[in-house]
């Protein structure tokens, strides 16, 4: 995870952004004497927090993030099957009565 922060005008004033950014690497294997599969894949994403410098309140929280996963049935060496999943997420959060 990465941190930065940035002084910016907004229309109550002074805002703190905060913006967190993250990397992210899966794997893993499952084998019994039925079947075998292993899964790998990778993720990054982004989060910005807007914070009001005067009261501290929290005007927005916004993200986005992808994880892409590639799962590999290696259950009979000589056709293994491979599937990949792309999970993208865009999330947003506004203070009540703004």
């Amino acid at each position: 995870e990465h941190f930065e922060r940035d002084d910016i005008v907004g229309d109550d004033g002074v805002e703190l952004l905060l913006r967190r950014t993250s990397t992210s690497r899966v794997s893993g294997t499952s084998s019994s004497p039925w079947r075998s599969v292993e899964v790998a894949g990778t993720g990054d994403g982004v989060d910005d927090t807007r914070i009001v410098v005067q009261t501290g309140a929290v005007e927005r929280i916004e993200g986005t993030s992808t994880l892409t996963l590639t799962v590999t049935d290696r259950t009979v060496p000589t056709r293994m099957r491979s599937q990949q999943v792309v999970q993208r997420i865009r999330s947003t959060a506004r203070a009540l009565g703004r």
